[in-house]
């Protein structure tokens, strides 16, 4: 059946009977959700994009409470305020950090700004990257670092900001995309 070279239907019954031994069903475990902490803040550098903003809303129907953006849109545009808003009536408080994960005195900043409330930085999700949709080869130099900045610089700056300010984490994630690994022919990051 598995490999669906049958033909026709295929009928599966159960015996009403205890005793039968093949009447058992042997399941696997289920996978535990997601814990997270509704009393600590979880910081995404970018994450206002599709995939940041299925994560966040995850996080939140998870019971995250508080969660920080360090983006460079700082959530300008009306998309991004309608999602915010959405996340607040979700009871999570949103708070948005103009900034770039590549630069590390904003990310001291985001870090500085969100200890001072008195949360604690419990998870870090590194969503962040800039797309140059150019083939390798006919990259210059500038066109490179600015796609590999965000990721590489940035990873590193949530690092050492992270360690310098003595937060221990539950979790550090890091997104990326298989095109990250194997490419396309006119998108490199």
């Amino acid at each position: 059946m598995q490999k669906g070279q049958h033909i026709g239907k295929i009928i599966v019954t159960m015996s009403d009977s205890s005793d039968d031994k093949n009447t058992v069903l042997h399941t696997a475990p289920t996978r535990l959700p997601l814990r997270v902490r509704h009393d600590a803040a979880y910081l995404l550098a970018g994450g206002l994009g599709g995939l940041g903003r299925a994560v966040a809303t995850y996080l939140v129907e998870c019971g995250a409470r508080y969660l920080i953006f360090l983006s460079r849109s700082a959530g300008s545009s009306e998309s991004d305020k309608s999602f915010l808003a959405e996340l607040a009536r979700q009871d999570c408080n949103v708070d948005v950090i103009a900034g770039s994960v590549a630069n590390l005195t904003d990310v001291k900043l985001a870090v500085v700004r969100t200890i001072a409330t008195g949360r604690h930085i419990a998870g870090v999700l590194q969503l962040s990257m800039v797309l140059r949709d150019l083939p390798l080869m006919k990259m210059n130099h500038e066109d490179w670092r600015t796609a590999v900045e965000p990721k590489v610089n940035g990873t590193f700056n949530l690092h050492a900001a992270l360690l310098e300010s003595g937060q221990e984490l539950d979790f550090f994630v890091m997104f990326s995309s298989a095109l990250g690994s194997f490419g396309a022919a006119h998108q490199s990051k």
